[in-house]
């Protein structure tokens, strides 16, 4: 079942544009340093994060009010767009401490998250 309401990435392009997917079965909070970090690493321009954790499965951990507001259940699209804004302020500081440009870092990333 699909709890997103974006529809699911298209992964064609050309072959060589790098792509990642990683699969977590804990909720995202517990894992956005793992994922950011490999995509990180991977340096790669889409990414698909498939979740096993429901939206609604989150909203019964007390940190989701904390992290989602009243309502208390992710918008994985959001956390989506969250993840990709995180991923461009790690390149863009890696490469200002590698001796680039403030601006370089990269081409960005893509993430669709996905239950």
């Amino acid at each position: 079942p699909r709890s997103s309401s974006s529809s699911p990435p298209s992964f064609h392009g050309t072959s060589t544009t790098k792509r990642s997917v990683v699969v977590v079965t804990r909720p995202l909070w517990e894992c956005e340093a793992g994922i950011l970090n490999a995509l990180l690493l991977s340096e790669a321009r889409e990414a698909l994060v498939c979740c096993s954790v429901t939206p609604e499965a989150h909203s019964c951990y007390e940190q989701a009010a904390m992290l989602y507001g009243e309502e208390a259940t992710p918008n994985f699209a959001d956390v989506g767009s969250q993840f990709q804004e995180t991923l461009g302020n790690l390149r863009r500081r890696d490469a200002r401490n590698s001796g680039g440009g403030q601006e370089e870092g990269g081409a960005p990333c893509t993430i669709h998250v996905v239950h």
